[in-house]
């Protein structure tokens, strides 16, 4: 060994294997950091759906001498409004599960149904129709007056639907799946006409649905 190499001082190289040393976490820093940007975001549930028009629907009920009905069956088509939807936030098809519905009567009484409660595929940016046929179970109406035995006028009658739906999204470009629960109501307007003998009769409601 010549003495120039013999006089290079042993902190000299004690500090480069120190630096060599430091420079493994950084490099392992840096390659991690662009796999963790490129996570996508989960999308966010959207807001832009609203219940659209019920066709009329027909409903006959039976009742007994204390103006019950021990079923009130209500079959409906449910139309969900997703027009103003941004289509560009979610695939076009999104499935709709009912998981509840609500029937409240004029009396301020409420019932809820866990039948007929149907599933479905609607469409963003269109009108989507999904199916209800329910019972709701000993509601209480009004007796029959008068002779012959008629509805009252002015007698208890359905006066909004509600729905608790379970809503399904695909999120561009993300392709993550979301669920989004939304309840959608319906105010009723109905008319009533009924005939009874000994209290014990038929009721046919003919009931408007428009979004609330």
């Amino acid at each position: 060994m010549s003495e120039e190499q013999k006089n290079v001082p042993d902190v000299t190289r004690r500090t480069l294997a120190k630096g060599a040393a430091w420079s493994v976490p950084v490099l392992a820093v840096a390659a991690a950091a662009p796999a963790s940007a490129a996570s996508p975001e989960p999308p966010t549930c959207p807001t832009c759906l609203r219940a659209g028009s019920i066709p009329t629907p027909v409903v006959s009920v039976a009742t007994n001498a204390n103006g019950s009905a021990a079923l009130f069956p209500f079959v409906v088509t449910a139309n969900v409004n997703a027009s103003s939807c941004d289509l560009s936030l979610f695939k076009p098809a999104y499935t709709a599960i009912m998981t509840s519905a609500t029937l409240t009567m004029s009396d301020g009484s409420t019932y809820k149904s866990n039948l007929g409660l149907g599933t479905g595929v609607g469409t963003l940016g269109s009108i989507s129709a999904f199916a209800f046929a329910g019972n709701f179970s000993n509601v209480t109406l009004s007796k029959f007056t008068g002779f012959p035995q008629t509805y009252p006028s002015g007698g208890i009658r359905p006066t909004k639907f509600c729905i608790d739906f379970n809503f399904i999204f695909i999120g561009l470009p993300s392709l993550i799946e979301i669920t989004c629960p939304q309840t959608l109501c319906w105010n009723i307007s109905s008319t009533a006409v009924g005939k009874g003998v000994a209290g014990i009769g038929a009721v046919t409601f003919t009931s408007l649905l428009t979004p609330a």
